[in-house]
């Protein structure tokens, strides 16, 4: 337990195999995986292999500046909101880090 950081609600993070030097990120700890919120996904070929092509912003009170990632696609699932709408949402390479 010493070895714990203490953390806040909100914390900069970075994403160095996606391209982003850094993130603003939303700290739930009763959370099993993270995801990151991705808008203009695509799913890419790229030999035999599906990979997804997404963009993220980085600041959230500016949705002007958007990067551009990929990562190799791990798996789909399908996801109920809160609302009780069920969606579909892909799993990328980078989701390995996380514990997936």
């Amino acid at each position: 337990m010493e070895n714990l950081k203490i953390i806040g609600s909100e914390e900069w993070c970075v994403f160095k195999d996606l391209g982003v030097p850094a993130i603003k990120a939303r700290v739930d700890s009763g959370a099993k995986t993270s995801s990151i919120q991705a808008t203009n996904l695509k799913i890419v070929n790229k030999g035999a292999q599906e990979w997804v092509k997404f963009e993220v912003n980085p600041l959230q009170e500016n949705r002007s500046i958007a990067l551009t990632c990929e990562a190799g696609l791990i798996d789909r699932r399908m996801v109920k909101s809160s609302s009780g709408i069920s969606e579909e949402r892909h799993g990328g390479a980078y989701a390995r880090h996380f514990g997936r």
